[in-house]
């Protein structure tokens, strides 16, 4: 949730840095929409009688699931209210992972010797990550692989370049997977070659002092 709301306010933020291009993409009602959304939700979050009103809801009839889905959820990020210090803490993580998503992309761009100023992509990434986040395809491939390229567009990337990144970005973050998997699959080996060792090693033990 703290992630959904970092890219939110990265976007805004875009927004306000970039006006007349958001302006071109219809974005800026969209960018108010957004933040008076977003200050609705923190007021709320943070009320008590709103709180006791979530938790008093009644779910009757075909609206049951989407009540209880409701309930269950403020109920979960409420208890967050009495710890702030660990909300506030896991907000700013949230930020910085933003920022660092939004500088991996522009070093994806210099190495493709392209050029976009820094505050442009304070818009056009958290867009690509909403754009992300719509459950109509599976890791929402395709999905962000078009807005790379819609996106990018609109400020003078080419198609071929706009998908080399989507591309790049992609499978940037799996290659560590990747190695993580490989290492803990030789680890495992090993480490169940050790179990196996401690375990016959006091089984021995054990039988020695049986024998005694």
């Amino acid at each position: 949730m703290t992630g959904l709301i970092a890219i939110v306010i990265y976007g805004i933020l875009g927004v306000f840095l970039n006006w007349s291009f958001a302006s071109q993409l219809g974005l800026t009602t969209v960018g108010f929409i957004c933040f008076g959304c977003a200050v609705l939700f923190i007021v709320l979050f943070f009320n008590k009688s709103f709180a006791r009103i979530v938790k008093k809801m009644i779910a009757i009839g075909p609206v049951k699931k989407v009540i209880n889905t409701i309930k269950s959820f403020y109920s979960a990020m409420h208890v967050y209210i009495k710890k702030r210090g660990i909300l506030f803490k896991v907000m700013f993580l949230s930020l910085i992972f933003q920022l660092i998503v939004i500088m991996f992309i522009n070093l994806l761009l210099f190495s493709l010797g392209i050029e976009i100023k820094f505050v442009m992509l304070v818009l056009i990434v958290p867009m690509i990550s909403i754009v992300g986040m719509i459950p109509i395809a599976i890791n929402s491939i395709g999905l962000r692989e078009g807005a790379f390229v819609f996106l990018f567009s609109q400020v003078g990337v080419s198609t071929a370049d706009a998908f080399a990144i989507a591309l790049l970005y992609r499978v940037g973050p799996l290659l560590p997977s990747i190695a993580g998997g490989l290492l803990y699959a030789v680890g495992g080996e090993k480490n169940k070659e050790l179990k196996v060792t401690i375990n016959d090693t006091n089984i021995g033990k054990s039988n020695g002092e049986s024998g005694k």
